[in-house]
C-alpha cells in the first residue's frame, strides 16, 4: 500500500515552510510521495496565485481547483486518490515533525485499520460549551507533566514548552496539527460541501463527517511530538474572526451547525 503525505500553505508562509517539508523529507519510513497543495485562489485573501511555491526535492507542489480553507490540507489529496489502495497522513505547515511521525501513524494504523489515526484530540465537551463526550472506550487523556519537563522547562527559562503529549485512546476530534493518517474510504462527498458555519474550522468539520459515517478517531500515544515553526501565529486562524465571530467562538459556531444539522455530538 503507498502511503501519501498531504499539506497546505499560504502565501504569507511559503518562506518558512522549509523546515517543516525538510522534517517530512527526513522520516524514518520512506513515504511514496509529498504533496503540498495550494488554491489557485485564496477566498480567505481575495489573492489568485500565478504560480506553485518553490519546494525542495522530494516535494510535489500541485494547484487545487477549490479552495476548501484550512481543510486543503487533505480533501484534494481525497480527490486525487479515491478508490486508490493509499493511506493520507496530513498535517500542518507551521510545525516542525519527528522522525517517527509516519512510522508511529502506520503502525497505530495496522492495528486499527478501520480508525482515524492521530496524535493529538480532543473531545467536544473540552472544545465548545457543548457537554458532549463519545461513547467509544477508552477515552484519550492529557499524559501529565513530569519532573523531566519541569526540569527543562526551567533550564531553558520558560522558552521551552512542548505540546502535550496524549495518552492512547477514542476522542470526539482530531487535531490535524499533530498528524493524522486516514484512507480515502472514510470520505463521502458531503465532506467537500464545507458550509460557511465550519469553512475555517477544518478540524471540527472533517471530525464531524466521520462520526457521520460511523468511523472513529484514535489518538495514538507517541514517544516525539511536532514542534512549532517560524510559521506558527502567522496569519493563523486563530487570530481572525469569521462571520462576526471571534475565533474563540468558532468552535461552538461549527459543532452547533452539525448538532442541529446532522444530529451528531448531542444526547
Amino acid at each position: 500500500m503507498k502511503t501519501i503525505i498531504s499539506l497546505t500553505s499560504i502565501p504569507s508562509r511559503f518562506k518558512y515552510i522549509g523546515k517543516t517539508l525538510d522534517s517530512l523529507l527526513a522520516q524514518d519510513m520512506k513515504v511514496d510521495k509529498i504533496i503540498l497543495y495550494v488554491p489557485k485562489y485564496y477566498k480567505r485573501f481575495n489573492e489568485k496565485l500565478n504560480k506553485l511555491p518553490p519546494v525542495p526535492k522530494g516535494i510535489v507542489a500541485k494547484f487545487s481547483d477549490t479552495d476548501y480553507g484550512p481543510a486543503t490540507k487533505i480533501l484534494p489529496a481525497v480527490k486525487d486518490f479515491l478508490n486508490k489502495d493509499v493511506r493520507i497522513i496530513f498535517c500542518d505547515d507551521d510545525r516542525i515533525y519527528p522522525k517517527n511521525l509516519v512510522s508511529t501513524l502506520i503502525s497505530a494504523s495496522k492495528k486499527r485499520p478501520n480508525d482515524v489515526i492521530a496524535l493529538e484530540g480532543r473531545d467536544i465537551k473540552d472544545l465548545s460549551k457543548f457537554n458532549w463526550e463519545g461513547k467509544d472506550y477508552p477515552r484519550a487523556t492529557v499524559v501529565q507533566k513530569n519532573y523531566v519537563y519541569r526540569i527543562k522547562r526551567a533550564l531553558s527559562l520558560g522558552l521551552w514548552k512542548p505540546r502535550k503529549n496524549m495518552k492512547s485512546g477514542y476522542a470526539d476530534t482530531f487535531g490535524g496539527f499533530g498528524g493524522v493518517l486516514v484512507y480515502p474510504k472514510f470520505f463521502n462527498k458531503n465532506c467537500f460541501q464545507i458550509p460557511k458555519e465550519c469553512w475555517m474550522n477544518d478540524d471540527i468539520w472533517i471530525s464531524g463527517q466521520f462520526e457521520i459515517n460511523k468511523v472513529k478517531i484514535w489518538i495514538t500515544q507517541a514517544k516525539e511530538v511536532s514542534e512549532a515553526s517560524r510559521n506558527q501565529g502567522r496569519n493563523a486562524l486563530g487570530d481572525e474572526t469569521h462571520h462576526d465571530k471571534a475565533r474563540a467562538n468558532v468552535n461552538n459556531v461549527a459543532i452547533k451547525y452539525l448538532r442541529e444539522t446532522n444530529g451528531i455530538w448531542k444526547n
